[in-house]
């Protein structure tokens, strides 16, 4: 069985969605989330985490999911957005086993350096239930850039 991809650009900034959405000409997806907004545990959003996910069927393959993604998503003027916030492309992989692979071309990488876009990659493994996630920064409130 193929793993379940799942993907997305995610801008973590302190301005607020609707202030994104204006500059960025895209609506974010449902699972963005405003800076203050409460979080799971009575936690709170530091940032605010704009997110636009590729739109295709998660059983497509990595690349056809970064493709759609980097097409959706302008390449923005100089001055369009602060220069203080993280661009995250985000990947996720659901194995449905003990491992999986999936592969990125090499074009992608480069558009995606080329932009100045973290690459930021989470894989489960086994059944969705008991998915164990490895590397999501987010989660935890880090930020690699």
């Amino acid at each position: 069985m193929a793993p379940r991809i799942l993907a997305s650009i995610d801008i973590l900034t302190d301005l607020t969605l609707d202030e994104v959405t204006t500059r960025v000409g895209l609506a974010p997806s449902t699972m963005s989330h405003q800076k203050g907004a409460s979080r799971p545990r009575g936690r709170k959003w530091d940032k605010t985490v704009w997110r636009l996910e590729s739109g295709i069927d998660e059983a497509a393959p990595l690349s056809e999911h970064l493709r759609a993604l980097l097409e959706r998503f302008p390449t923005l003027a100089a001055g369009t957005l602060p220069a203080d916030i993280t661009v995250i492309v985000n990947l996720a992989i659901v194995c449905p086993g003990p491992a999986c692979s999936a592969t990125i071309a090499p074009e992608l990488v480069r558009c995606i350096a080329d932009r100045g876009f973290t690459l930021d990659l989470t894989v489960y493994f086994g059944e969705e239930e008991q998915r164990q996630p490895v590397g999501d920064a987010r989660e935890s409130g880090e930020v690699r850039t």
